[in-house]
């Protein structure tokens, strides 16, 4: 039960930015905007432990987690030195599920 629960509340805050005019979006998702980076980092390392809890190492979600783990490392290069400090729990949890996530083969 607590999975379901965990996935339905996560969907929305997929709604929000569904809500935003093109402006509004094109603000909050903007690389110069450091506090809506380390959110949306945030929100998919949310999204990779849930996934991880969910489906493990199935086919799909190890193709949908490298993009979202390779996402959370990309905001953690932008972000300013002095607000790095907001990411340690995303690249943590990043470098945890590295670890475990079998390699695929080329």
């Amino acid at each position: 039960m607590l999975t379901r629960t965990a996935c339905l509340e996560l969907v929305n805050f997929y709604a929000v930015t569904n809500k935003m005019s093109a402006d509004e979006f094109n603000s909050f998702s903007s690389p110069d905007n450091a506090l809506a980076q380390i959110l949306m980092a945030h929100f998919w390392t949310l999204g990779l432990v849930v996934q991880e809890y969910t489906m493990g190492h199935s086919a799909v979600f190890v193709a949908r987690k490298e993009v979202q783990m390779r996402w959370v490392e990309k905001v953690a290069e932008g972000v300013p030195g002095d607000e790095r400090r907001y990411l340690e729990w995303p690249l943590r949890i990043v470098q945890r599920l590295r670890s475990r996530t079998p390699k695929r083969s080329a």
